[in-house]
């Protein structure tokens, strides 16, 4: 599967014209990073990890990114949470 920066840059410009509230669940080690990149490209990131948010961050969030470590030692509290809630759409990042 073959790139180019023609299509990468369109896909931020569309990112940027959307601006998306995009609710991530990840781990703490990675937060930070997660959401700095999403900013940077012009999207809105949410980190809620509570359970009881989950609902209602499915409700206003455009879109749903759940990222696994590589790092097996990382874990937190939210890593076993199951959700019942159905996202418009979602993205898993390795």
């Amino acid at each position: 599967m073959n790139i180019t920066a023609e299509e990468i840059w369109s896909a931020v410009r569309a990112i940027r014209e959307k601006a998306p509230v995009i609710h991530n669940i990840t781990n703490y080690v990675v937060m930070n990073n997660t959401a700095n990149a999403l900013l940077a490209l012009g999207a809105s990131p949410v980190m809620a990890h509570a359970e009881e948010e989950v609902e209602e961050m499915v409700g206003i969030a455009g879109e749903i990114a759940f990222a696994r470590s590589r790092d097996r030692g990382v874990s937190n509290s939210t890593s076993s949470t199951r959700s019942t809630a159905s996202p418009r759409r979602t993205s898993t990042v390795s």
